[in-house]
């Protein structure tokens, strides 16, 4: 069973599947990062409210795909059962140690979370929205620059992270409003969210 709010109403959405971490693990990680904060002031870091584990990118879902995009989520989550993975190495995109996005890694010990990501993607492609044709890096984002930097310190620090087990137990769909949050920044709204099955 999905639980929805209230979109935008946007004729065309852009949007994303995404696994959220719970609150208390949001928590440990903002207090893990609060020295690195100010140590690092050079990047630009990402609202914990915002954090998530990306399955698959919509950068448009269409009014009338909406509600078959609903459908197929429900559908997937209710055949997957629940799972748990945790946070642990680290890395920079584009490419390690040169990049703009610095994130944690995620430990997957039986690619639950990797299978799970695969159908995702056909549940949009059947609801006749597209996704990157990309490999899949389960990845959270804490930080970006501007500029392609050298990131190899700010990766040694939090590949000595170890962060979980945690539950997996709800897929959601996440509508991303670009300019919209603080600083110009994108507002995350959640749409829907879907319960895994319990066994």
């Amino acid at each position: 069973m999905a639980s929805r709010t209230t979109g935008t109403g946007s004729p065309v959405r852009r949007m994303f599947v995404a696994v959220l971490p719970p609150p208390d693990l949001v928590a440990t990680i903002g207090d893990r990062l609060d020295p690195l904060v100010t140590r690092w002031p050079q990047l630009r870091w990402t609202d914990p409210a915002g954090w998530h584990l990306t399955l698959a990118f919509l950068a448009r879902v269409e009014a009338p795909q909406y509600p078959r995009l609903v459908e197929n989520l429900a559908e997937t989550a209710a055949r997957t059962a629940r799972f748990s993975v945790s946070l642990a190495g680290a890395g920079a995109f584009p490419a390690a140690p040169i990049g703009r996005n610095l994130w944690l890694g995620v430990y997957d010990p039986t690619d639950a979370l990797t299978k799970l990501a695969s159908s995702t993607k056909r549940a949009a492609g059947r609801a006749g929205v597209r996704t990157p044709d990309e490999r899949f890096t389960p990845h959270l984002t804490l930080a970006r620059i501007s500029q392609p930097t050298d990131l190899s310190g700010q990766v040694a620090v939090l590949e000595e992270w170890g962060l979980g087990p945690w539950p997996v137990n709800e897929l959601t769909l996440v509508e991303s409003q670009l300019g919209q949050g603080r600083e110009g920044r994108p507002r995350y709204l959640v749409t829907d969210s879907f319960m895994l099955a319990e066994h």
